[in-house]
């Protein structure tokens, strides 16, 4: 980290004074808002939307076995909507995936 901090200090000297400032100019240039989306990234697949992968052939017509399906939280179930849900837990057969969730 040195190095590079050491390497833009030299080319931006005269408009740098201090090596701290560059610090603060990198964390506010590339570390703030890859963390920023990073953030936002994970609240969408959170509260928005999850890749969900189909596993079995109970669904064969419309959806084929390890298929990767996009599932949309809190959308309204309507007539031929694909519903998902985790049974693991509820139902004891050894066929029932433990986490279909990708």
């Amino acid at each position: 980290m040195n190095f590079f901090i050491n390497t833009i200090y030299s080319r931006y000297q005269t408009n740098v004074k201090q090596k701290g400032e560059l610090k603060v100019k990198i964390l506010k240039g590339w570390v703030l808002p890859i963390a920023i989306g990073l953030l936002v990234g994970l609240l969408i697949k959170t509260f928005v939307f999850t890749v969900v992968r189909v596993d079995g052939i109970s669904m064969f017509p419309n959806l084929q076995n390890k298929e990767l399906v996009m599932e949309i939280h809190h959308a309204k179930i309507k007539r031929d909507s694909v519903i998902v849900f985790d049974a693991y837990g509820v139902d004891k057969r050894p066929d029932v995936a433990k986490n279909a969730r990708c």
